[in-house]
Order: C-alpha cells, then structure tokens, then sequence
C-alpha cells in the first residue's frame, strides 16, 4: 500500500463571500459535503478527521479540517510553489514546469538502482495496471527494442509526460488519455476526475458564482482569473520508480481562494487523485476544509471493506505528518 504515500498531500484555498457575509465553518462543511468538525478542537488546533463520501469501491476518501496561525494568501502561495511536494515521503524528485518542453524534464531519470529493470518494464509495456499507459503509448514504447538501455528509455518516458501536459493543457480532462486494461478495456482518469469535480460544483457555485464550473471547464475558465502550476514528481514506491503529473489550480475571490489539486498522470500504483480546499480566515488565522479522492483497484474486489479501512488508516497518517509539518513551518 506504499501507494498511498504520495496520493494526497496539502491543498490550501481560502473563500470569503462578500464583506456581508463571511462563511462559516458550516458553509464549508456544506460545500465539501464533509462530517462535522468539533468546533472546540477546531480552536484549540486539534486537526479534525471528518468523513467524505466515496464514490465506488475503487475510491479512498479524506476529509479534514484544521485551523492554522497564518493568513490564507499564505497558505494559497505555499501551495502553488509546491512546498509541501517536497516534505512527502520518499519523494526523489520535484520539478515544477516553467517552459513545457522536454527541457523540463531534464532531470528526469530510472532509479539507479532499479534502471535496468524498469527499462524493461517500459520496454515491454502491455494492457495493465503494471504501467498506466495509454493504447498508443505502449505501442511507442514497443518500439524501443529490446537492446534500449536506461537512458533512452527515460527520454522516451519524457516525452510521454510532455505529451500528456500538452493534451490536458488544450483540452483538459477530455485530454487526459485512457489507461489500457487487460482485455481492450479502459480506464479513463479524466472521466473519474470530471465526475468528482462536478460533484462539488454547484456547491461551490452557491459560494461564489462561477467556481465551480471554471474548475470544471479548464482550460475554459471564463472571465475568472484562474492561477495554476505543473509538476512532474518521481517518488520511489515498493521498490519502484514512480511518476505523476500534478495541476494545481487557485481562484480568488474577493479576500480568497479556492484551490484544486489534480495529478492527471500517475505511472503505477494507482490511477488518478483530486483533491479540493476551501479557507477562511478566523481570528488570527485560518480554518481550512480539505477533500480528496484516490482512485486504485488495490482496495476493490474481494475484501473491499477492509482494504478500504487499510488504505484511509495510512492516508491518515501521512496526512497529519503533512498538516504536521505545514503547521510546524508556517509558525515561525
């Protein structure tokens, strides 16, 4: 389960309606459609585990709250720069995309001490959920022949993360290209991505108008003004090299924001993750209401229930470690 690792990590936004009326604790319990925090250890600073909906036995669902002794624009900014990408475990590398071109992924490389068996992973590349890869993905790879070392087929994985920004940057989740099962079938993250999305959407409509579906439309966001940032992130899992596409997006309003979180690509592991936050400042801080969904087949089938309880008990703990070291560095 050394999946669930780097499946979720901080999102931060912060939403204040209108001078009239700030938004409550309940406004955002409402919004998320999350269980009910107790107020007091919300005050006191006790991070709040609270319940979220799951959608399917392939889903893992969080929700949390927590007050934290910052302002939301700070909150929003760490966010965006991808603070927290760097304190998740066995993370090996974050990279955050500044030109969109191969050179952004320079760095990239198999793991050395795996290289030569994950090239033939890659080499090799069928219908599965050993590599998530699209139908024509795993035809380009089978290209690469069987003599392709480390470095050439890192090269082509780059180019495989490029192409797959590029077609979710002009078409967003209708870009995100289906993974191939065995048997011809597909797994299709954007439709799984787009469908929690609009679960919140009208929600957060009703907060401020038009939130919700500029999030849902990206590319297409209106006349909002929709702040984002791109990474590639390599982490190291059972053993094994893997490599997600995460899209951060943040849209204020008024004095706030309200931030998404998406990775689009995950190489192995599981398929897809989102996550939505919502803020608002309390007192001399800030309260923040988190949500967020893991989509994997590793907690489906026979024995889903206790897979389930498995994987949200380690999401747990790696949440409160990150809510932990959040809380740790905006203090000083």
């Amino acid at each position: 389960m050394a999946f669930v690792r780097l499946a979720l990590l901080a999102v931060f936004a912060c939403v204040h309606a209108s001078a009239a009326h700030a938004l409550t604790v309940e406004d955002l319990r409402k919004a998320l459609e999350l269980g009910a925090p107790d107020q007091g250890a919300l005050e006191r600073g006790k991070l709040e585990t609270v319940s979220a909906p799951e959608f399917g036995e392939r889903d893992l669902a969080v929700g949390y709250f927590q007050f934290l002794p910052t302002t939301p624009e700070v909150l929003a900014r760490g966010f965006r720069d991808g603070l927290d990408l760097k304190q998740g475990p066995n993370v090996v590398a974050v990279h955050r995309l500044a030109s969109f071109t191969v050179s952004d992924f320079a760095p990239l490389q198999l793991l050395a001490s795996t290289a030569l068996d994950e090239a033939a992973r890659y080499r090799k590349a069928r219908a599965g959920d050993d590599l998530n890869l699209s139908r024509e993905e795993i035809a380009v790879l089978q290209q690469l022949g069987d003599l392709a070392g480390p470095t050439k087929v890192a090269g082509e994985v780059k180019r495989l993360l490029l192409a797959r920004i590029a077609a979710y940057r002009a078409s967003g989740l209708a870009g995100i290209a289906p993974y191939l099962r065995e048997g011809g079938a597909a797994r299709s993250p954007g439709e799984e991505l787009r469908a929690l999305i609009s679960r919140v959407a009208a929600r957060l409509d009703v907060l401020a108008p038009g939130i919700g579906q500029a999030l849902l439309g990206y590319p297409r966001t209106g006349h909002l003004p929709v702040e984002e940032s791109f990474f590639w992130i390599a982490y190291e899992s059972d053993g094994r090299p893997t490599y997600t596409l995460r899209h951060r997006m943040t849209l204020k309003i008024n004095d706030g924001v309200v931030a998404v979180d998406r990775e689009i690509y995950v190489s192995h592991g599981y398929d897809d993750m989102q996550a939505v936050a919502l803020a608002f400042p309390a007192r001399a801080g800030t309260v923040v209401a988190y949500r967020a969904h893991t989509f994997t087949d590793r907690v489906a089938g026979v024995g889903s229930v206790a897979k389930h309880g498995v994987g949200r008990r380690m999401l747990s703990t790696e949440l409160e470690k990150m809510f932990e070291r959040t809380r740790a560095r905006v203090a000083k």
